[in-house]
């Protein structure tokens, strides 16, 4: 009977041994699991902890060499500009430097001009210049100083035949000048114009023969046509006749 029973025993110890021995291995192979799964997600976060710096690196660095792209195109961009600027410039003060060579050169010719159009000189006479132009188409050989026009009836001035009017002398007229303004188309300059030949007063221009009109009208320049258009020997004839009404009264 004890013999069965030290036989129960020892089983029952074998049997408890077994089991711890299957226990432990059951509880190691777990926790061997364990370990494999913690370390498998510590290296698989630790691969996304350094990817995502990676790429994120990567991002800046491309964003750094777009930057440095557009810094190099503003640059160039800068540089054109100032150069586009410093050629406008130079280019502008080329052209002051023209317009003030030009304002010189108008400010000469006026000054050369101003004498000759506003100092009033000569008598016109519309008897004495076709005489002068017929003897300067005798001459067959032009003198060095040759006689013109303008000092044909200078002469003729001077010497007293010149006047359209013979009772009234001529520097009479030259002291009491009509305003030839008052006719229509006569401004400053033809005023001066008419002056320079001769031209003083209304009744010179009202007295003027068909002759006298066409030896007039041919010096007046680009004025050309002016008496015949604008009436002017109407206009004289009816500004003498107020001159002499004012004057009588």
């Amino acid at each position: 009977m004890g013999y069965v029973v030290g036989e129960i025993l020892v089983y029952i110890l074998i049997a408890a041994l077994i089991g711890l021995l299957i226990g432990w291995l059951l509880w190691y192979r777990k926790w061997h699991e364990g370990n494999n799964e913690t370390a498998d997600t510590s290296t698989s976060l630790a691969t996304r902890t350094t990817e995502r710096p990676i790429s994120a690196l990567g991002s800046v660095d491309g964003q750094i060499t777009d930057l440095k792209d557009e810094l190099e195109a503003a640059k160039s961009a800068a540089a054109s500009a100032i150069e586009e600027m410093c050629k406008e410039r130079d280019r502008a003060a080329a052209l002051s430097a023209q317009l003030a060579d030009l304002e010189g050169q108008l400010a000469t010719v006026r000054s050369e001009l101003t004498p000759a159009v506003l100092a009033p000189s000569v008598r016109f006479d519309s008897a004495a210049v076709p005489s002068a132009e017929a003897d300067l188409a005798v001459e067959s050989e032009p003198e060095p100083e040759q006689e013109s026009d303008s000092d044909a009836v200078a002469a003729a001035v001077a010497a007293g035949t010149a006047s359209f009017l013979d009772p009234e002398p001529v520097e009479e007229l030259r002291a009491s000048p009509d305003e030839l303004q008052q006719i229509k188309g006569v401004g400053p300059y033809l005023e001066a114009l008419l002056n320079r030949n001769g031209i003083y007063t209304f009744r010179q221009i009202a007295a003027l023969t068909p002759q006298g009109v066409a030896d007039l009208d041919s010096r007046l320049e680009s004025f050309k046509g002016r008496i015949g258009r604008d009436n002017w020997l109407p206009q004289a004839t009816e500004l003498d006749e107020t001159n002499r009404g004012t004057s009588t009264r």
